[in-house]
């Protein structure tokens, strides 16, 4: 039986409480697994498809500029645009190198840098 939650941490207070739980029945918790749900799209997500593929700056600042100019009255700077997508969406960098997914992954050739950035 798969039980996910929505954060790693959620994920790791969940399986000690149900190690507590089933402390007499551990051929049921055997059978439990406890993860993240961005851990088992990732998963799932590598075993048909293949490694994820970052996207990187040089591919997400031009869609932003691209995307902020169809919006009628948008007036934050490009620099701003860029800086809140490395700090809210891709969100802590470093939690890829401990097996978080914190950016945004696509398949391999889904987004390549216009042909002005090469």
């Amino acid at each position: 039986m798969l039980l996910t939650t929505f954060s790693d941490t959620l994920a790791n207070a969940l399986r000690t409480k149900l190690r507590r739980l089933l402390g007499n029945e551990p051929r049921i918790g055997e059978r439990l697994e406890v993860h993240a749900l961005n851990a088992v799209a990732r998963r799932l997500y590598e075993l048909n498809i293949g490694w994820p593929e970052v996207a990187s700056r040089d591919v997400v600042r031009p869609l932003l500029k691209e995307s902020a100019g169809k919006v009628d009255g948008q007036k934050s700077s490009l620099h701003f645009l860029t800086t809140e997508w490395e700090d809210v969406v891709e969100g802590l960098r470093e939690s890829l190198s401990t097996g978080g997914n914190a950016r945004l992954w696509l398949p391999s050739g889904v987004l390549e840098p216009p042909p002005d950035q090469c």
